[in-house]
């Protein structure tokens, strides 16, 4: 295995599978309608990721080049919608998976990565550090897209699990709302540090 490839899966699952606002969602969305119900949403997640990848790879699109003013734009529409999401669950109470209530769509998921500023920022880190110079943009996209793929396939539904595997433990308890707000709280930190982020 290249050095270069074993350097990419190391920073992608470190920046993957720690906490962030997808995460945080996918745990809410799993406490809430449980594991299965939710995996046209964790799937949409995953899969979004592919729209920001493939431009960024092919030289499409060149943070360095983008206005300030559109990257500001980005960062509020992304603070918006993953608030938008969290506030729709916030007032989660733990039921059974035959509840009618639908959950977060294939394609709620879909719009989560492409409107948040740091996946674009993660992708274009990790096509700039971790991609060997003289490799072709083609190529750079054909290694970049299923090395995300495979490692969101694997750690985004272990948060979702988590989400359903806590629900099962502590439904009816006095801890529910508690763990509930923590899980609301954090989503809501992360887009404060969107906000506030340069």
């Amino acid at each position: 295995m290249e050095i270069y490839f074993l350097s990419l899966i190391f920073f992608l699952v470190s920046m993957i599978g720690s906490p962030g606002p997808a995460n945080m969602l996918l745990v809410a969305s799993g406490l809430k309608f449980g594991f299965r119900r939710s995996l046209p949403f964790v799937i949409g997640i995953i899969v979004s990721k592919q729209f920001i990848i493939w431009p960024i790879a092919l030289g499409v699109v060149n943070l360095s080049n983008a206005s300030d003013f559109l990257y500001v734009l980005m960062k509020y529409i992304a603070a918006a919608y993953i608030l938008y999401l969290a506030v729709k669950m916030y007032n989660i109470k733990i039921v059974s998976s035959s509840a009618k209530e639908a959950p977060p769509t294939f394609f709620q998921g879909l719009i989560v990565h492409p409107l948040n500023p740091k996946a674009w920022l993660m992708i274009a880190t990790a096509s700039a550090s971790f991609i060997p110079k003289d490799m072709a943009p083609f190529e750079a996209a054909i290694v970049l897209a299923p090395t995300f793929f495979v490692i969101q396939l694997i750690l985004h539904p272990i948060w979702c699990f988590f989400g359903s595997w806590v629900a099962d433990r502590i439904s009816g308890t006095i801890y529910e709302r508690l763990f509930v707000v923590i899980i609301m709280t954090l989503t809501l930190l992360s887009v404060l540090l969107i906000v506030l982020s340069d």
